[in-house]
């Protein structure tokens, strides 16, 4: 049985952990600075993108549904005030994976992806998102693969562990 190769990484460790109640204080006070924006940049599509990323980190903390739907509304604002054909469609993808809206994750992949400036970075996010895809439809080899391209692109700690998630299975 071959095995797979081990992959080292340096992370340096942080000074404190900071707790469930400060995380939650952090964002709703990153949310209040973004809504105090908003009311005198309304339809900024690029600041409604930002409150629906964090709303959709508050909602991953929370696990409140509550959170994933003013994401989604945000979301929903951000498209509204964008050109037409532009938008958020790596912020929506993001979301409706996390809601397991599967069926409507990649042509938001592939319209994120057709922008005319992508950088590694985002490159990168759209292959871990589509390599995801993979994984919950049991496709481990393929998702292995778009990991290691997403890897090539922009290494992050998140990308390294769902590369070690996908290789398990």
């Amino acid at each position: 049985v071959p095995v797979a190769p081990v992959v080292e990484i340096a992370v340096a460790a942080p000074e404190r952990s900071e707790t469930f109640s400060a995380t939650l204080a952090r964002l709703d006070a990153e949310l209040g600075g973004l809504e105090r924006r908003l009311e005198t940049r309304a339809g900024d599509a690029f600041l409604l993108n930002l409150q629906a990323g964090a709303l959709m980190q508050r909602a991953r903390l929370t696990g409140s549904y509550d959170d994933y739907a003013r994401a989604e509304a945000a979301v929903d604002s951000a498209f509204d005030a964008s050109p037409e054909g532009a938008g958020p469609f790596l912020t929506r993808a993001s979301l409706n994976y996390s809601l397991h809206r599967l069926d409507r994750v990649e042509p938001d992949l592939a319209r994120a992806e057709s922008a005319v400036i992508v950088g590694d970075d985002t490159r990168a996010a759209i292959l871990g998102r589509r390599a995801g895809l993979w994984l919950q439809r049991g496709l481990a080899g393929g998702a292995e693969a778009f990991y290691r391209q997403a890897l090539d692109l922009h290494s992050t700690p998140g990308l390294l562990s769902a590369l070690a998630i996908a290789q398990s299975r």
